[in-house]
């Protein structure tokens, strides 16, 4: 039998293989998104899943600072979202974005780190809710750049925002 000595990851080492990112360790990556409350880090990582479909992996910075109050809602119509909270539990807010989108239709559901949520396309969703930990990576999944060609962004008027409790 033979052996071999795991390396450590190196961007060098590893190039001919494909690429890697902390997920949890984003100081050496791009601003955050600037149309985003908090901080949304998009396609940090790309894999490419033939016929030129490529999935991105995005990190979503949230903290307990930002808040419990759902001021603006999304969906996208063509894709699907997953969302995985990495070092702790978050809540996500989700609704049909049939009709007038209003915040009457949002359900918020509690999401333990670790969990790993898909969403439908049509879903309303946004930025997720930290509970226990000041700060939470939640890993994003979507195709390259739907947040810029498959993003419809409601925000709500203050009177129609929703605080959410658990």
């Amino acid at each position: 039998m033979k052996t071999i000595h795991a390396e450590l990851l190196s961007k060098e080492a590893f190039r001919k293989y494909g690429t890697f990112q902390n997920m949890l360790d984003i100081s050496d990556t791009t601003e955050p998104w600037e149309s985003t409350d908090g901080g949304f880090y998009p396609d940090l990582v790309r894999m490419q899943l033939g016929n030129g479909n490529c999935a991105c992996a995005s990190v979503n910075k949230i903290s307990k600072a930002d808040g419990d109050v759902i001021q603006f809602t999304e969906y996208h119509g063509y894709t699907s979202e997953g969302i995985l909270p990495l070092d702790g539990d978050c809540i996500i807010h989700v609704g049909k974005a049939n009709g007038p989108v209003t915040s009457e239709k949002l359900r918020a559901f509690y999401v333990p780190k670790g969990t790993m949520v898909a969403l439908n396309p049509g879903v309303l969703h946004g930025t997720q809710i930290a509970c226990k930990e000041d700060v939470v990576h939640v890993l994003i999944l979507l195709p390259e750049r739907t947040y810029g060609n498959d993003c419809e962004v409601i925000r709500f008027a203050e009177e129609d925002q929703v605080r959410v409790t658990f």
